[in-house]
């Protein structure tokens, strides 16, 4: 098993990059929440400018590399290791996970699994070891019996109850939040 990569690939030239999995946590929110379809000019605007502010968080600085190229090695590198894919709990397509949401049970997890302690005091510890221990966790910690409930696709009452608790937050993107902008507006008597 190779070193973890420290750098990124865009249009042939290596950067350097912040590769502690706090940032990737925020750097996978923020690329959901992308829109890369606009069809107006301000949301295109509000998706560069959501490319810049990932170039701050990833590369430390905005360099003003290729958008596209830039978003590729992003994803190519947020993917970590080469595994096999990890199979939603419960055989369900809908998420049972969010690692900002979760993040206080995916550290506990790892650290009663691993013994690794990524918590608080743990100044940087690279993404794609995060990711690794992330994936092959097992056993009964909370964190994979919240996802067991969230992918819950059973009838029992009892469980949709606990599936219905331990619903995630939905999750927003630009245009989304911009409608809900609008919409709030239109209650509080706006235009």
């Amino acid at each position: 098993m190779d070193a973890p990569p420290e750098t990124l690939t865009i249009d042939g030239a290596k950067y350097d990059i912040n590769t502690d999995y706090r940032v990737w946590i925020e750097v996978m929110d923020r690329l959901e929440k992308l829109n890369l379809s606009p069809t107006t000019a301000k949301a295109a605007q509000a998706t560069l400018a959501g490319i810049r502010e990932l170039e701050e968080l990833v590369l430390g600085k905005v360099s003003k590399v290729n958008a596209g190229e830039f978003l590729k090695a992003v994803v190519a590198f947020s993917k970590g290791y080469a595994s096999a894919p990890m199979r939603p709990i419960g055989g369900s397509s809908e998420r049972t996970y969010d690692f900002a949401y979760d993040i206080s049970e995916i550290v506990v997890a790892i650290r009663n699994q691993s013994g690794i302690d990524i918590g608080y005091k743990c100044e940087h510890f690279h993404w794609w070891l995060f990711l690794l221990e992330f994936r092959t966790l097992c056993g009964s910690h909370y964190i994979l019996n919240l996802m067991d409930t969230r992918g819950y696709k059973g009838k029992d009452p009892e469980m949709k109850k606990r599936k219905a608790a331990a619903a995630l937050p939905a999750k927003f993107n630009d245009e989304d939040m911009e409608a809900l902008e609008e919409l709030q507006a239109l209650l509080d008597g706006g235009e």
